[in-house]
């Protein structure tokens, strides 16, 4: 009983530590200094989204790439976005 309950212990552990969303400096393919943010713990694409808004701000960000891989049952899920930071006043030309 008791080496079960240490595993459950662990499990919850490492899912409370699992949770977290992290974003990586990368060069984009355009050239320009992005983000690679990857939510794969949270199996909640909306995290990445989250992160790109919260590390770009207002300005917004443009989408490079995407993988969206839900979890299975045997497999983890990959939830990845690379991103790039419009500078200010960047979507403001794109539209006028």
């Amino acid at each position: 009983m008791l080496k079960v309950a240490g595993i459950v212990a662990a499990l919850v552990v490492a899912v409370s530590l699992g949770g977290c969303v992290t974003a990586t400096p990368v060069i984009t393919p355009t050239g320009q200094q992005g983000f690679t943010i990857n939510c794969s713990a949270m199996n909640d694409v909306g995290q990445c989204y989250k992160k790109a808004g919260e590390l770009c701000g207002s300005a917004g960000y443009e989408i490079f790439d995407q993988n969206n891989k839900p979890a299975g049952f045997w497999s983890a899920a990959n939830q990845t976005m690379v991103v790039r930071c419009k500078v200010p006043g960047e979507a403001q030309k794109a539209t006028s």
